[in-house]
């Protein structure tokens, strides 16, 4: 069924939206999380704050039960960049997390190959139209171990997904975190202490954002879903 396809399904109530398979609304969680050496200080912190962030999402997977929420996350140091979590329906498994910093920083590979990724999923739906992507990056420092791409090809891959509604937010320490997202085209930023406040504040600021951008998510493909 294509719920953005007639005025009838647009208006149809929460209750029935649920009754007939309106979990196939979906959004999807990306998290790209700096792996390298620089990292180690706050490796427990950084994984605390994945499990409270995956936590979040079982929240808010069970308050929306219309919407279906994917998560993948990577993390990326030296030339290894590994997806510890493939895209899949959010679970409690997921909430457990592989991180050993160590190496370098291939911040624009990462974001290259992780987008790949979702985009090779995306193309593989009948309705790209009803799922929401966003996309969070944590990281302590500039990109210097790249290979495959380039400043210049990222921005133009951000500035493309934007246009088509991909939400791209951008949360550092210890950088220009402003100037970066600036030069990528990400539509968010955050500077953050490299500590467990600065951590908090980044969870905080990306779960309020996400929820609200979720609702009005909702709202738009379901009208009148609350009535």
């Amino acid at each position: 069924m294509n719920f953005a396809s007639s005025n009838h399904e647009n208006t149809m109530s929460k209750e029935e939206n649920t009754k007939q398979g309106a979990g196939r609304a979906r959004s999807i969680t990306l998290l790209i999380l700096d792996e390298s050496g620089s990292m180690s200080s706050i490796a427990p912190t950084v994984v605390t704050t994945h499990q409270r962030m995956v936590q979040q999402i079982l929240d808010e997977q069970r308050s929306i039960p219309d919407l279906q929420q994917l998560v993948s996350v990577w993390t990326f140091e030296g030339n290894h960049i590994r997806e510890r979590i493939p895209l899949s329906e959010a679970s409690a498994q997921m909430l457990s997390l592989e991180y050993q910093p160590l190496g370098n920083t291939p911040l624009y590979d990462a974001i290259g190959t992780a987008i790949g990724r979702v985009e090779g999923y995306l193309r593989g739906v009948e309705t790209p139209s009803e799922i929401r992507v966003s996309v969070a990056v944590l990281t302590d420092g500039y990109e210097n171990a790249s290979r495959s791409f380039t400043r210049e090809e990222i921005r133009r891959l951000v500035s493309r997904l934007r246009e088509s509604g991909w939400e791209f937010s951008y949360y550092g320490a210890d950088h220009d975190v402003e100037s970066v997202a600036m030069e990528l085209n990400f539509s968010d930023h955050l500077h953050i202490a490299k500590n467990v406040d600065g951590l908090n504040n980044f969870t905080e600021h990306y779960s309020v954002k996400e929820a609200q951008s979720k609702m009005d998510f909702m709202n738009k493909m379901f009208p009148n879903r609350d009535a």
